[in-house]
């Protein structure tokens, strides 16, 4: 059963549509013909406070992909 997992930095709610992404990402789950449908999930979490690298950078899209039995 796959989970994906996509952490976001919340500044980007205001310039990507979020569900589109998480629909997209679940999609390319779907259409990898590696898994049953009907197991793949997939969610999305803003994430308000990080820092990443020396503090230049200011947003991040990270996707994380767990198989379980």
């Amino acid at each position: 059963m796959p989970h994906l997992v996509i952490e976001y930095a919340a500044t980007l709610q205001q310039q990507l549509d979020i569900q589109t992404l998480v629909r997209n990402a679940h999609q390319g789950a779907i259409n990898s013909g590696l898994f049953n449908p009907n197991a793949v999930k997939t969610r999305a979490y803003a994430c308000d406070n990080y820092v990443l690298g020396t503090g230049h950078v200011s947003n991040f899209i990270h996707i994380r992909i767990s198989i379980m039995p």
